[in-house]
């Protein structure tokens, strides 16, 4: 059913209304659109809505990429330790610090070797992080990793 007013303006699909009147003609210009404030909290909701789910996103984000980092981390520890299983004569009692580098990062390695009661074997503990720009003590060093073990005579030597 389509209504005529004045012959400019059509609207389908109501039904009930006498186009004569000017009641009628406010109700349907009700009926067709949102207002400025219904538009302005639909936007405001959408935002923090939004913003929401950025701050979620970027917390993802970062744990995602320290995550990464840690894994990263463990892997350069084992593969110290792989080094000292194999190739190394069993190190002196103490600290050791060394450099790796793995997935296009620079890595500072912390071994500590400690005495057991065994003469053959020690133990050493391998803590592993991002080499941080100036390197002076443990007191700038920030560990992702550690892992401790026991080392005997090298399996092989070179």
């Amino acid at each position: 059913m389509t209504i005529k007013f004045d012959s400019a303006l059509e609207v389908s699909g109501l039904s009930g209304l006498k186009p004569a009147s000017q009641k009628n003609t406010k109700q349907i210009f009700k009926l067709r659109g949102f207002t400025l404030l219904e538009v302005m909290i639909a936007l405001a909701i959408a935002g923090i809505v939004t913003a929401g789910m950025y701050n979620i996103q970027s917390s993802q984000v970062n744990q995602l990429r320290n995550l990464e980092n840690k894994t990263l981390a463990h892997w350069v520890a084992m593969n110290k330790l792989v080094e000292f299983q194999y190739f190394e004569a069993i190190p002196a009692q103490g600290e050791k610090y060394s450099d790796a580098k793995m997935a296009g990062l620079d890595w500072q390695i912390v071994s500590t070797i400690t005495k057991t009661d065994f003469d053959q074997v020690k133990q050493v503990e391998i803590a592993v992080g991002l080499k941080p720009e100036k390197f002076d003590s443990l007191e700038n060093f920030s560990s992702l990793a550690r892992i401790t073990s026991l080392i005997g005579e090298p399996l092989l030597k070179q």
